[in-house]
């Protein structure tokens, strides 16, 4: 019973994190992460740590970032099967994500690019079209604005063929960091309001507005 309350807690952080409910995510992965090391149960631990790591990237930290995964790395290289591969792309984006915080433009590039690739040969488009985000903010800041704009662009126009709204908010804002471009802001207001409205409650509904990437425009 523990196992599957551990399996459970660590699948329902992954809702939470896309709705930008930050703090409740960061609450269901330490859940997650103390059950697994009382369990001595890797998977929702190494699942939890990857988790924490992404939380704090979205919070701009990526120190703390860095330091949710650093225990975890060796399991992750050494993760066999279905979680190795999944747990090593997930882990790929984040430390793409971490150099491009860092000011580390043309290390997150390469990585962020190898991660694509990688990405696209597992069909894992969530976190191909992350790391292709990221690339995006490593050519800007590496001065190349135009190659950035144009690869955002294409990943928006990638995400608006899927029904995951959150995939839509997160691409939308990739190109808003980029451009004050109308299409974006459209397909990001409209993703917004689809994810307001699943919402449960009001608790949700603020956190959400609170987290969200909206770029000061409204969810409705």
């Amino acid at each position: 019973m523990k196992t599957l309350i551990a399996r459970t807690t660590s699948m329902s952080v992954g809702w939470s994190t896309e709705v930008h409910d930050l703090d409740e995510a960061e609450r269901r992965a330490r859940r997650t992460l103390e059950l697994g090391r009382a369990l001595e149960f890797p998977t929702p631990r190494i699942n939890a740590s990857l988790d924490l790591g992404y939380i704090a990237a979205r919070r701009g930290r990526p120190d703390q970032a860095a330091a949710c995964v650093a225990e975890v790395g060796d399991a992750i290289a050494a993760g066999r099967g279905f979680h190795g591969w999944i747990w090593r792309s997930r882990l790929g984006v984040l430390h793409a994500e971490i150099m491009a915080a860092e000011g580390r433009f043309a290390d997150a590039l390469e990585l962020a690019t190898s991660c694509v690739a990688g990405c696209e040969a597992l069909g894992r488009i969530k976190y191909r079209l992350l790391a292709e985000h990221v690339l995006a903010r490593a050519l800007a800041g590496l001065g190349r604005r135009e190659e950035a704009l144009a690869s955002a662009r294409r990943t928006l126009d990638e995400a608006r063929r899927h029904p995951d709204a959150a995939m839509v908010l997160r691409s939308a804002a990739a190109v808003l960091e980029l451009d004050r471009d109308e299409a974006a802001r459209t397909a990001l207001v409209d993703a917004a309001t689809r994810i307001e409205g699943a919402l449960p409650d009001a608790r949700a509904r603020e956190a959400f507005r609170a987290g969200a990437p909206l770029s000061g425009v409204s969810a409705r």
